[in-house]
């Protein structure tokens, strides 16, 4: 074999070993960013395909506890009397053929467990004070207050009919519909919070948001103000956790409006957030 040949081949080798090489670093890089997750979801998956395919429905023996107690005596005894000793035996083991030859009942144990909820009726949860009192309270002090007045907001899906209220006693002004935000902007010239409360006003009162998880994208939201009624759709329906920043980020331009209440319906912990777009 020539020299050049042979240098050619150790080329050729070099170049596969370094590719293997760098195959297997990348192969251990990419692993290290989505081997967990994928770890997690095999075994959520492995769980849930074990969990379907168990059986519960089997045999639960019934014994007599009698004929044990029986039992148990006449073996006690057979440790000083052979012949009863021989006897008992010959009784149990009858005992046992008709207990195995009696038909027991088919129990069924595929039944479904009732989940039981955090708060037991909607008069608790009415008594359940919204942590949106706490962000409106803050908000008291953010900003200077956009000049509205006589606004109405209507959602016909949800039933909701509500004055919007604006000032610095968000306490008192929640108690009576819905809020805007200090420093939204005017309708039309950018966005307008409203907050609103879960609870406060029980299930089906009109300035009640119990119902607003139930909005979807392209559900109609009127306001009225004056004169004009302002038509808007929504365009997303979210949940945040009560602290996120992107809850009350207003946006200069978009002629949206958000509105925000507190989430769970039996918590406090998150914020739903519906956003609409004004559409005439």
């Amino acid at each position: 074999m020539k020299e050049e040949d042979r240098n050619t081949i150790l080329i050729v080798i070099i170049i596969l070993v370094v590719c293997v090489i760098s195959l297997i670093a990348i192969f251990n890089l990419v692993w290290q960013i989505i081997g967990e997750p994928v770890t997690k979801v095999y075994n959520s998956i492995s769980y849930t395909f074990y969990i379907q395919n168990l059986n519960y429905n089997f045999h639960v023996p019934q014994i007599d506890a009698i004929q044990i107690e029986e039992n148990a005596n006449n073996q006690s005894t057979s440790n000083t009397q052979t012949d009863e000793n021989n006897t008992n035996n010959s009784e149990e083991k009858k005992n046992t053929d008709d207990i195995n030859q009696k038909e027991l009942p088919d129990y069924n144990f595929n039944f479904e467990v009732p989940s039981s909820p955090n708060v037991s009726d909607d008069n608790e949860l009415q008594s359940f004070p919204d942590a949106i009192l706490n962000d409106a309270k803050l908000a008291d002090f953010v900003g200077e207050e956009t000049t509205q007045t006589n606004l109405q907001i209507i959602i016909p899906k949800i039933e909701v009919n509500s004055l919007v209220l604006q000032g610095k006693d968000s306490t008192k002004l929640l108690q009576q519909g819905f809020w805007i935000y200090p420093s939204s902007k005017a309708l039309g010239e950018g966005e307008v919070l409203l907050l609103c409360q879960r609870r406060y006003f029980g299930k089906y009162d009109p300035r009640s948001c119990w119902f607003l998880d139930k909005l979807l994208r392209g559900d109609e939201i009127i306001v009225n103000i004056e004169n004009y009624q302002l038509t808007y759709r929504v365009t997303g329906v979210n949940t945040f956790i009560e602290n996120d920043p992107l809850i009350y980020a207003i946006s200069e331009a978009d002629d949206y409006i958000k509105i925000i209440t507190s989430a769970p319906l039996s918590g406090n912990t998150h914020r739903l957030v519906v956003l609409a777009e004004r559409v005439n």
